[in-house]
Formats: C-alpha cells, sequence, structure tokens
C-alpha cells in the first residue's frame, strides 16, 4: 500500500492514463458493459463502435480535446441523420474513462451539435426505395410461379401484414390462429456481430409484441404452404405438428 501511495504521488498512475489508447479503454469499458446489457445491445454497441471509431483506437487519451470531438461530430453529422445516436456509444466510453479519472475532462463538453440531416446522405442517394402498388402485384405474380413453394407465402405475408424480416424468420405454426385470421409476433431472430451467430430473442419493445389480423388470401397461401412443408417433412420420415 505503501508502495502504490508513492508511484500515486509521483504521478506514475497520471503518466499511465496520458499513455493509454481509445482502443485500449474501449476494452477496458466492453469488460464492463457487455454483461450488464442484452446480446442485441451489446452486438449493437459492438458493430458502431467497429464500423464508426475503432479508427481512433491508436489515439492517446490525453489528445481527446474538444477540436477531435467536434470534428467527431461534424464527420457523423454530414453522413447520417441519427448521428446523435451512433455519437451515444462513443460517448458511453469517453464517460467511462472520465469516471475512472482516466480522462482529464469532458471533450464532449463544449461541442457544437449540427441540425441534423432532413434525409440520411445513403438513403437520399436512393429514389423511390420502395414497389409501388402496380410493381408488388408483378413480384408477387412472379413469386407465385416459382420452383421453392416458401417464395410466394413468405413475400406475401411480408408485403400485407408489415412485419419485419427478424419477425418472420422467427415464426412458427403455433403463431398462426387459422381460425382467427391472426398472427402472434413474440419474437424475432437477431444477429450476433461479434460472434457471427443468429439466435431467437424477444422483441426489443413491448409495442413489438402484437398481434396482426391476417387477409384471406395470405392465409390461404399459408396454408398451402404448411400442406406442401407437411409433405416434404413426411418424405424425409419427419412429422410436422
Amino acid at each position: 500500500m505503501t508502495q502504490l501511495k508513492a508511484e500515486f504521488n509521483a504521478g506514475k498512475f497520471k503518466t499511465k492514463a496520458q499513455d493509454m489508447t481509445l482502443g485500449e479503454l474501449y476494452k477496458m469499458w466492453w469488460s464492463v458493459y457487455e454483461p450488464s446489457v442484452k446480446i442485441t445491445t451489446a452486438s449493437h454497441r459492438y458493430q458502431t463502435y467497429a464500423e464508426h471509431f475503432k479508427k481512433y483506437d491508436d489515439l492517446k487519451l490525453s489528445k481527446l480535446n474538444t477540436l477531435w470531438a467536434q470534428d467527431v461530430v461534424n464527420s457523423l453529422a454530414k453522413e447520417f441523420k441519427s448521428y446523435k445516436t451512433m455519437l451515444s456509444t462513443l460517448k458511453l466510453i469517453v464517460n467511462y474513462g472520465l469516471r475512472m479519472e482516466l480522462i482529464e475532462k469532458d471533450p464532449f463538453a463544449l461541442v457544437v451539435y449540427p441540425k441534423p440531416l432532413e434525409k440520411s446522405a445513403k438513403l437520399s442517394k436512393v429514389e423511390n426505395n420502395f414497389y409501388s402498388k402496380d410493381e408488388l402485384k408483378l413480384f408477387l405474380d412472379r413469386a407465385k410461379k416459382s420452383s421453392n413453394p416458401i417464395v410466394y407465402p413468405f413475400f406475401r405475408l411480408l408485403a400485407y401484414s408489415g412485419i419485419r424480416s427478424g419477425e418472420i424468420s422467427a415464426l412458427n405454426w403455433s403463431d398462426i390462429d387459422f381460425d382467427e385470421h391472426t398472427l402472434s409476433i413474440t419474437k424475432t431472430v437477431s444477429h450476433d456481430t461479434r460472434k457471427n451467430l443468429n439466435f431467437i430473442a424477444k422483441p426489443k419493445t413491448k409495442k413489438s409484441t402484437r398481434t396482426i389480423f391476417i387477409d384471406d388470401e395470405t392465409l390461404q397461401a399459408l396454408k398451402a404452404w404448411k400442406t406442401t412443408q407437411a409433405k416434404m417433412l413426411l418424405a424425409k420420415g419427419f412429422y410436422l405438428t
């Protein structure tokens, strides 16, 4: 204890903190943060850091000043409408450094935040990023003729229910009530970018858990696929219950 106190008084800990990089601080923060949140949240933070902030890994903590923070903010704001959401990951790391007394001042304290773009720069490059009514009809007509029997019911359900791709991928037949014409959304397929694995998870919000009405044609398409799937499984020695 006496030796530690002597090193502290000699300023050795301060020197170590000044030599530490943002990448090293990220690893310290991650070891505490990851076990405290859901897998989906951790995966999102991991991906955000890897895509937008890993390029600062070698930057010394002593260089994290207002000018640097403003440059980071400006760069994100030029490209993304929701840049503040992305920035929140970096701020969590910086705040951890402040609490651990590894960073002396908050570099984001005096930053000026630009007004968000009306549209994401990436999305603004894509015009009419959706099917018109006629285009959707043409697409579904082609899907009906597919040699793969799941193609039409899959895309028909997506188009007429508004559910997300992760939600439809997590569906079981027990989620569909053919008598009441309803579909229960209680789970979704998520992706863990750290391990490159898909897994079943609960919807992110309470509102995402819902019951949806299914129109007659979509319901008939699902019934037809269920019958076909049962025959395919039976041919391989499996029974669909």
